[in-house]
């Protein structure tokens, strides 16, 4: 880990660096969002540059509650010419 990004939002979610948490995206983000929520935000946009740079959009359970939900997936990879 220690890459700066996933070290933040560890601190945010659990007060501390959670080096054991790293591979575990579903409970990570399901955290952040019940933190968001006490903070009235609808989601999260994360970027993420591994393997396959992409961004990740999560909507908290607020959102959802509303009757939102999943509209699309859409993957756009970028070919440099």
């Amino acid at each position: 880990m220690h890459s700066g990004v996933m070290d933040t939002q560890d601190i945010v979610i659990w007060g501390k660096v959670r080096p054991d948490m790293a591979g575990n995206e579903p409970v990570r983000i399901r955290e952040l969002c019940k933190w968001g929520e006490k903070f009235k935000l609808d989601g999260f946009v994360r970027y993420r540059f591994d393997s396959f740079p992409s961004f990740d959009v999560s909507l908290t359970g607020l959102l959802l509650q509303n009757g939102n939900g999943l509209v699309s997936i859409t993957r756009l990879v970028y070919r440099p010419s």
